[in-house]
């Protein structure tokens, strides 16, 4: 707990620490709790003011101020109760010298503007998505003219994650559709081929022959036509 000069800012407006000289208004001529000081306690007033113009209206504890007073601290302390409508007593102790140097306490106003100017933060790339691959999507997506920003960036990632699996795929086959966002893959069967119900889907071993294989022969696939054997 520390003692201040009360309205301190509201009478002296230094931007300076320790000035040369203080403001002593003229409304003290009228102020009836001055007139009823003795002597002693208003010359010690004016001494406090003085002192407390080093540290923005705050005094030092009362062992310095019996210093700087050439006095005891037993009669400071008795001053300083006499002094009670020209004192108070600030109940925020300071933390530190460096705290207390600080500049004052910004409004929250000015905080969120600054909040709002600060750049956004540079996308990075996720390492389950080969650079070449995304270098290619971007040059895919100026072809088009749709440029990406950080923010589409971050979205196309997310839209992979999303629909899962590889990356670099989903990627991949949105440049071969010509597509500027990803989409999931789908997988396709093999050739109709013929109706007739198969053993295998494999093909018959014959270069010149579609046709389903449906016999096996020394580990190939042969159709009826073509079997080596004669099957029928």
């Amino acid at each position: 707990m520390t003692l201040k000069i009360k309205n301190w800012k509201r009478f002296q407006h230094f931007k300076d620490r320790r000035p040369p000289w203080i403001k002593l208004y003229r409304d003290i001529l009228d102020d009836l709790e001055w007139h009823e000081l003795d002597p002693t306690a208003a010359k010690t007033l004016v001494m406090l003011w003085l002192i407390a113009s080093e540290d923005e209206g705050r005094l030092p504890c009362a062992k310095e101020l019996a210093f700087r007073l050439r006095s005891t601290e037993k009669q400071i302390e008795t001053t300083i109760s006499k002094l009670s409508h020209y004192l108070e007593r600030d109940d925020i102790a300071p933390i530190s010298e460096r705290y207390q140097d600080g500049p004052p306490e910004k409004r929250r106003e000015e905080t969120e503007k600054e909040k709002k100017t600060q750049p956004p933060v540079a996308f990075s790339l996720p390492s389950n998505i080969r650079p070449e691959v995304w270098k290619a999507f971007e040059e895919h997506r100026v072809k088009l003219r749709k440029p990406m920003t950080d923010h589409a960036r971050e979205l196309m990632v997310e839209s992979c994650n999303k629909i899962g699996g590889d990356p670099n795929e989903l990627l991949e086959h949105a440049i071969l559709s010509g597509w500027q966002k990803v989409f999931p893959i789908k997988k396709t069967s093999p050739g109709n081929g013929d109706a007739t119900p198969t053993k295998s889907r494999n093909l018959c071993a014959m270069i010149d022959c579609s046709k389903l294989g449906v016999i096996g022969q020394g580990g190939k696939m042969y159709c009826r036509k073509h079997d080596p054997e004669g099957m029928r």
